[in-house]
């Protein structure tokens, strides 16, 4: 078995096993994988620019709405339906462990499609991207007509243990199990891109729940638009699209009909892990060579690319959101606490009163400028809040669901990612050994 050096860098995660992802455990199956720190294939994702310091052959993945750049990476793997042979595989997150059986219905012949709970409405994002705008407006009119479950943080009217907590080894399977007591799923991608399809659409199906589909514009290519509620149908008119639903809620056996459709279209390839196998195998037998892509003196994040969530488009979301808040509190006192402190400066965002919140023993006096109330004797100014969860990501779970039990429903959670965001493009490494140690 061929032994190939193999590191991974910029995933969204900080943990050792970011290094046994997809990727890694694909090429297990074909060869000797050690992991180094002087690799010949470095695999890397849009969570940072670590990857920079490497010279070698670079392999792009996103499950994100980003394109790659070929003048940073030498293969990719993504969402864009564009031909770049052999450098390119397009594998959308929504067929990653879709197999065939999501076309067998059998399994929701005997529902009462009328004994079933309206809609759902599960996100805890309310800032990344225009679709996490627009869903929002979407439920909130979709509320005029029938009450829609809201679980997640986004416009929590329920409680949140009704579904597993994101950071739960069930949460995939248990969120199915959610959505199987609901007529309609509110599936509205964090942003309009065409070919970009996430697990968002794919798991209404699973639960036979009718999605209402808002993102890839060319959805419709690879799932079966009798089976679904696509927006984009509807020119993304939300007024069209409620009176669909009505028409469609209205109908017992209109519902039912949808969901006993196969959501994919005939002739879908279901083989992805052979597709993604085949593709890496051309990469590693080509050699450890990499392209004169210029590494270190084109790299740049995609700021300014249409429909695409790159940087500047998160950077103008939050601050758009942030605005629409009359009253913001930031929960910590490090770190993620001062760059969010600093952004609201540097974005102008004066349209709000702020503080700082914190655990009694942290309170009194000020923070950068913002006194430091503690939780338990602070009263806010209005009944609805935005609170800035900044701090370390293990405790933000803990935090929110405590603050929820006090009666809070508006938060904002920072990560690693998000403070890396605000604060603007880092700057490039120059060009250094394998290592990263400057040449």
């Amino acid at each position: 078995m061929k032994t190939i050096k193999v590191k991974t860098v910029d995933f969204n995660s900080g943990r050792v096993s970011e290094q046994e992802n997809l990727i890694v455990r694909l090429l297990r199956k074909k060869y000797d994988v050690v992991i180094s720190e002087e690799p010949d294939f470095l695999i890397y994702s849009v969570w940072g620019r670590e990857h920079l310091k490497y010279d070698c052959t670079k392999l792009f993945y996103t499950s994100e709405p980003f394109s790659p750049n070929f003048n940073e990476c030498d293969y990719a793997v993504g969402f864009d339906p564009m031909c770049f042979e052999p450098r390119y595989l397009r594998l959308p997150l929504s067929a990653i462990g879709m197999d065939a059986s999501i076309q067998d219905r059998s399994g929701f012949a005997d529902i009462d499609m009328d004994a079933r709970k309206f809609c759902n409405f599960v996100y805890s994002n309310e800032f990344a991207g225009s679709g996490a705008f627009l869903r929002k407006e979407f439920c909130q009119k979709l509320m005029a007509y029938k009450r829609v479950d809201c679980p997640g943080m986004v416009l929590n009217n329920m409680d949140s243990d009704a579904i597993p907590s994101r950071w739960d080894g069930d949460w995939y399977g248990g969120k199915i199990r959610f959505l199987r007591n609901y007529k309609f799923t509110i599936a509205f991608e964090n942003t309009l891109m065409d070919g970009y399809t996430t697990e968002k659409l794919v798991q209404p199906f699973l639960a036979g729940s009718i999605p209402i589909y808002y993102g890839n514009p060319r959805a419709a290519e690879e799932f079966n638009r009798r089976a679904f509620i696509d927006c984009n149908q509807f020119d993304n008119d939300f007024d069209a699209v409620i009176e669909e639903v009505k028409r469609v809620d209205q109908d017992a056996e209109l519902a039912k009909y949808m969901v006993m459709q196969s959501p994919m279209r005939r002739g879908y390839d279901f083989d992805w892990e052979s597709r993604l196998l085949a593709f890496l195998t051309r990469m590693i037998e080509d050699g450890p060579k990499h392209y004169d892509h210029m590494v270190w003196k084109t790299a740049s994040v995609d700021e300014d690319r249409p429909n695409t969530l790159n940087f500047a488009m998160y950077r103008r979301g939050l601050a758009e959101g942030l605005r629409e808040w009359k009253e913001i509190a930031i929960y910590g006192k490090g770190n993620f606490a001062m760059k969010i402190r600093e952004f609201l400066e540097l974005s102008k965002i004066d349209t709000a009163s702020v503080c700082l919140v914190t655990k009694k023993s942290d309170a009194g006096g000020e923070f950068m400028g913002l006194p430091v109330k503690a939780i338990d004797d602070w009263r806010p100014e209005t009944d609805a809040p935005l609170i800035i969860a900044a701090v370390r990501e293990g405790s933000q779970e803990e935090l929110i669901h405590s603050l929820m039990d006090r009666g809070f429903r508006h938060f904002l959670s920072v990560n690693d990612f998000l403070a890396a965001v605000i604060q603007g493009e880092p700057e490039h490494p120059q060009a250094g050994n394998r290592d990263g140690r400057q040449g």
